[in-house]
């Protein structure tokens, strides 16, 4: 013979009209509620929506921070053949809580308690090697050139050598932010001198012109490529 729950499962709701929750005693809405008995239509919210459910749970954390940390509640309507039978239980131990699940046929919510496991060691970071010596200083000659001009082209406005200090990496490949130890001879003597963007040759040389570091790089690839050749 099916159990009263298995009888109540497939029944419809209150219909149109509003009726009692014999859990909370709260109002249930219209076509919201769960009849929970076999003679005298009593009804239940469905669970969680109950006027007491903030109140509930605001008491479950009050328990749980009373130095136990866990705390559990339950108000589980049994279905009954006339009068529901509402569970009022409440607690802080974890078998308990289990085993009072298991005695209503339900199976205990999972915590979200997970242990803390501690990294090893701490992860190592992928650094990329710099392109220049990054604790030598660095010279490069250095040509300004001025605005174009029809039959002339670029004219030389000055040529320097110059010497400064890495800074860092630029966005370019194959270059390097460099603060010189002085400005050059066409930028003001009363200010610092501004940072200048070198690009490698590939044989330790440095340049402004990222046309020629290229070219000199290619170069350098190819005299090595040769030399692995003649080597094997």
């Amino acid at each position: 013979m099916a159990t009263i729950e298995a009888q109540l499962k497939d029944r419809p709701s209150q219909g149109g009209k509003s009726v009692q929750c014999v859990q909370c005693k709260g109002e249930i809405p219209p076509y919201a509620g769960r009849l929970m008995s076999l003679i005298g239509e009593r009804y239940a919210h469905h669970p969680g929506q109950c006027a007491d459910a903030g109140a509930r749970t605001v008491t479950v954390r009050d328990l749980a921070r009373q130095g136990e940390l866990f705390a559990w509640t339950c108000r589980k309507v049994e279905p009954a053949a006339e009068m529901p039978v509402v569970c009022d239980e409440t607690g802080t131990d974890r078998a308990a809580y289990v085993a009072h699940m298991a005695a209503h046929g339900l199976k205990a919510t999972a915590t979200d308690y997970r242990p803390v496991r501690l990294r090893k060691t701490a992860p190592a970071k992928l650094t990329k090697p710099s392109v220049g010596n990054v604790l030598k200083f660095i010279t490069w000659h250095e040509t300004k050139y001025g605005e174009w001009q029809a039959g002339v082209g670029n004219p030389v406005l000055g040529e320097a050598d110059r010497r400064g200090q890495y800074w860092s990496e630029a966005d370019h490949p194959h270059s390097i932010w460099v603060v010189p130890l002085a400005p050059a001879p066409w930028e003001p003597k009363d200010r610092p001198a501004k940072a200048v963007q070198l690009y490698s040759h590939g044989d330790g040389s440095w340049s402004t012109d990222w046309s020629a570091a290229k070219s000199g790089r290619r170069r350098v690839n190819q005299r090595a490529k040769n030399a692995k050749v003649l080597a094997s």
